[in-house]
């Protein structure tokens, strides 16, 4: 026998009072309030959009700094963490990614070169196929902003030392 046919708890409830309707409206009222109290339990501390200021890591321009965002995200697993071509999946690649940090190779390349390969990926220059183009996942602004970054590698080197060979 259902709850709401047997007299005896109908009475205790009251649910025997209320119409059918006056039943769906306080079912519908108590599950709105579950669910609004829900959500504003899971929404995330907003934070002013004056007092948020990005942070830009020492020695790195803006545009750089983003270009070092996106570089982690999408170019680190292959590339390394210090552009040296030794990242995770770089050991099982054949012919291993580029190395940034080859300061002559670096500075063979214009920033237009490095743009069409981001784009196109190694393919369309007629390297490995291997490297994705990424042309129409990224904007051309995050393309140049890791170009930017990209540039920090060879920067880094010191006259005088050799990049670690990864080829």
């Amino acid at each position: 026998m259902s709850l709401l046919k047997d007299r005896r708890h109908s009475k205790i409830l009251g649910w025997s009072r209320l119409c059918r309707m006056e039943r769906v409206w306080v079912f519908v009222s108590i599950l709105s309030l579950g669910i609004a109290v829900g959500w504003l339990g899971c929404q995330e501390k907003q934070v002013p959009h004056a007092t948020a200021k990005p942070t830009v890591a020492p020695g790195f321009t803006r545009i750089q700094q983003k270009g070092k965002e996106l570089y982690e995200h999408y170019c680190v697993l292959c590339h390394g963490s210090g552009g040296q071509g030794d990242g995770f999946n770089a050991y099982n690649l054949k012919p291993r990614p580029q190395n940034f940090t080859d300061a002559a190779f670096m500075r063979s390349l214009s920033d237009t070169d490095v743009i069409d390969v981001i784009k196109g990926g190694g393919r369309s220059i007629g390297r490995s196929v291997l490297m994705p183009p990424w042309g129409k996942t990224l904007t051309g602004k995050q393309i140049q902003a890791i170009v930017a970054y990209l540039r920090t590698f060879a920067a880094s080197q010191q006259p005088g030392t050799a990049p670690s060979d990864s080829e």
